[in-house]
Parts: structure tokens; C-alpha cells; sequence
């Protein structure tokens, strides 16, 4: 049986690799500064505060594949106190790690480090993993971040970064407030509606997710994502109609702005997009179950099981 160790464990994505990592075989251990109330009884929960090295690193000498998916929400307004947050959180997790496998006896064989899409920075442009990195705020978070995972000196240990699209999930994650505003008929175009929305179905993030891990080949950066990327009107249109809404109201960019600050949240995380294509996983033959939206989405209400 592998031993898989991972940071960052507790959260929507972390917590649905695991599961699913859990049903392939694999020994989960789950680094974490505080473990869930309710624990899964199939995982291990190791303590670590994600700044110093420590007990948690006796671990890795029994460690095949390490994964970190450790990051401070960007669902926040972009305060300087937050940026610093956002920054440190991604970087000093990342840091550690590297320097607990480069003191390893036995290091692991594989690690694999979550990075975002947000890299390529605010485009209609289509991007691949050739594309150069944006220059705005979240696209130099995820440079900063892959600096930390690329400057570490593991030899020994075959080095991934999955630049994740919004992973979408039923009934959790970041399609709760697009589910909310359609409930409430606000599920219109948001802004122009032009800006391009780049997204995964669940179930194709953890199989591409698998499909890294198990093929030995593979290595460097992947783009987690859909190879059909979407405009904000066409995911809005999308969304009404897996839910049965027929009536959607456009929320023009002043009053998201307002919204955002009144909320706390940072405005142009909707208002602007990007594009992004995994070409990799596409020309290594990976076939993805959901590349259509409307077919994600049915699937995630469950309209396809209706026959609708």
C-alpha cells in the first residue's frame, strides 16, 4: 500500500482527493493544525503548525507521495494585511516542505504542489502551460508560490504543480455563491458576462488528480482544468438552467462592487477572467467525463439522472 501524506487535507479539494485516494488503496495521513470534529475513520491526522519543522517529518521517511494543497482562501478583500496572508500562506507551507524532504533518509518519491490557473493572469487569451505568467495581484501569488516549489533541491523526488481551474462540487466550494444569486434571481451576466471562466468538474479533477500520481512519466506543470472554458453569461445561463430558474437579473460591475465591499470580498474576482486549456493532459490522451458545462452542471443537480 502507498503512503500518501497531505497538506492542506481538511478543506473541499483536499478533503474529496482524499476520499478518493482513500477508495484507490492508497494510506492517507493528513497534515493539519486542527483535526475535523467528525474524523474519517480510513484517514490519519498528524499535527503541524505549517511554519516549523517538527514530529509531523519522522512521517516522511514512510512517505511515498506528498501533496500540498496548504493557501489562505482568496476570498477576501485584498487589504495589504491579506495579501501578505494570501502570500505567506502558500510559500512558507511550500518552503517547509521542501526543506523536511531535502533532510528526509528516505524521501518521497513524488511531491506535488497545488498552484491556480489565476498564473496566467486576467485574458480572453487562450493559455496553456506554455503561456507566460499575468501581472496582476493572484498571478503573482501562484509565481511566488511555484518559485518556492521549483527552488527547493529534491533530486530524488519527482516534482508536479497542478494549476487548478475552479473545481466544482456539489453542494460546497466556490459554486455556492453562484448558487445563491440564482436562487435569488440574480443569476444574469455579471459585469460584461465577456470575462472567461475557467472550471473543473470534480470528478475530472480527481481522475486527472490520479492520472499525475500513477503515470511515472509524468512531471512539471499540468493545468487542471476543463478544455472548454466559458464566458460569465454562458456559465450564468448554464447555471439557471440545471436549477430550474428561469428568470436571471444581470448584475451590472457597480453594484458587484458595492457588493464586494459590503460582503468582504474582492469584486474583480468575478468581473474579470481568464482562459485556460490543458493541453497536456489532452495530448497525453486523458479523456475528460465533463468538458461540456451543461453537462457538468446537470450532472451536479442531478438533472441528467431525470432524463431532463
Amino acid at each position: 500500500m502507498k503512503n500518501v501524506m497531505i497538506a492542506g487535507g481538511t478543506g473541499h479539494i483536499g478533503s474529496s482527493l482524499a476520499k478518493r485516494l482513500v477508495m484507490e488503496g492508497y494510506n492517507v495521513n493528513i497534515l493539519t493544525r486542527n483535526a475535523p470534529k467528525n474524523k474519517a475513520t480510513s484517514l490519519n491526522y498528524i499535527y503541524w503548525d505549517g511554519e516549523n519543522i517538527g514530529s509531523w517529518t519522522e512521517r516522511l521517511n514512510e512517505t511515498d507521495i506528498v501533496i500540498n494543497l496548504c493557501g489562505k482562501s482568496v476570498d477576501c478583500r485584498y487589504t495589504e494585511s491579506n495579501k501578505l496572508k494570501l502570500i505567506r500562506s502558500r510559500v512558507n507551507a511550500t518552503r517547509l516542505l521542501g526543506d523536511a524532504i531535502v533532510r528526509s533518509e528516505r524521501p518521497p518519491r513524488l511531491w506535488i504542489n497545488a498552484s491556480s490557473s489565476a498564473y496566467y493572469g486576467f485574458s480572453a487569451e487562450a493559455k496553456d502551460e506554455q503561456a507566460s505568467a499575468g501581472t496582476d495581484f493572484p498571478a503573482r501569488i501562484c509565481v511566488e508560490w511555484e518559485k518556492a516549489f521549483m527552488g527547493s533541491l529534491t533530486p530524488a523526488t519527482r516534482r508536479i504543480a497542478w494549476r487548478l481551474g475552479v473545481v466544482l462540487q456539489p453542494d460546497k466550494g466556490l459554486i455556492k455563491p453562484f448558487e445563491r444569486l440564482v436562487k435569488n434571481f440574480l443569476g444574469g451576466k455579471l459585469g460584461s458576462g465577456k470575462q472567461y471562466f475557467t472550471w473543473i468538474h470534480e470528478e475530472d479533477f480527481l481522475n486527472s488528480a490520479l492520472w499525475t500520481i500513477e503515470n511515472t512519466r509524468a512531471s512539471g506543470i499540468y493545468n487542471l482544468t476543463s478544455p472548454e472554458p466559458i464566458t460569465n453569461a454562458d456559465f450564468m445561463t448554464a447555471m439557471r438552467k440545471a436549477m430550474d430558474v428561469s428568470i436571471g437579473l444581470s448584475l451590472p460591475e457597480r453594484l458587484i462592487r458595492i457588493g464586494g465591499t459590503i460582503i468582504g470580498t474582492e469584486p474583480y474576482l468575478v468581473l474579470d477572467g481568464r482562459r485556460v486549456i490543458p493541453r497536456r493532459l489532452l495530448e497525453s490522451g486523458f479523456t475528460f467525463r465533463y468538458a461540456n458545462i451543461q453537462g457538468a452542471l446537470d450532472n451536479l443537480y442531478k438533472r441528467e439522472s431525470n432524463g431532463v
